[in-house]
């Protein structure tokens, strides 16, 4: 008798055995990931600082920094690349840069209702007051 059963399938089954068994052992996980992460903190702090370097660390740091901050937006993948390619501030029109000088590029949301409204440099973000 041959087997049926596809190498998706197999794995599926697989995946969903660990999940219950993970279930039924919740006290032996948490025992366990508690163990490894006191055991790794370095390891851990290390991965995570390269990762912070990497295109998609420092994407999901702006954008979970603007979610922090009330900014409201449909899709933050588009704003994130609207954000990435502004060459000038949509007010006054000088080149942007990134860091924290004047000309430095700002999302600008209304504070009242949080939805986004312009990529500006520091000085006009700071200036505007609506």
């Amino acid at each position: 008798m041959t087997n049926s059963l596809t190498f998706e399938q197999k794995h599926a089954r697989k995946l969903q055995q660990m999940k219950e068994w993970r279930k039924r052992n919740k006290l032996h996980v948490h025992e366990y990931q508690s163990k490894w992460f006191a055991e790794n903190k370095d390891r851990r702090r290390e991965q995570a600082r390269k990762w912070s370097k990497t295109e998609a660390g420092r994407k999901w740091s702006r954008i979970k920094c603007w979610k922090k901050n009330g900014i409201l937006h449909k899709d933050f993948d588009k704003l994130y690349e609207r954000y990435l390619n502004a060459t000038e501030c949509e007010n006054c029109a000088i080149p942007l840069t990134f860091g924290w000088d004047g000309d430095a590029r700002c999302v600008d949301h209304c504070h009242e209702t949080g939805y986004f409204r312009n990529i500006l440099c520091r000085v006009c973000n700071t200036l505007r007051r609506d």
